[in-house]
């Protein structure tokens, strides 16, 4: 899943790696971010719900960590 915020300037994307679910924060000033999530099928939609929060907000990464904590999904950066 990969979601572009409304001023195009970055983008979210969800994927597998070795067991485990990885949000990628990446932003046209090069900054980027790994965060890495249980792979707990019955939170995906969660974090889908987390993911498409962050992208409608002004502070996507501030936005994404507090949707992720309200909704009790454990992860830690990359």
């Amino acid at each position: 899943m990969v979601l572009h915020t409304e001023d195009g300037l970055a983008f979210l994307g969800l994927r597998e790696r070795t067991g485990h679910w990885q949000i990628v924060y990446d932003h046209m000033s090069g900054r980027r971010v790994v965060l890495n999530l249980a792979n707990d099928s019955s939170q995906l939609n969660e974090v889908q719900d987390a993911l498409k929060t962050a992208v409608s907000t002004k502070d996507t990464l501030v936005a994404l960590v507090t949707a992720l904590t309200t909704h009790k999904i454990p992860f830690h950066f990359a």
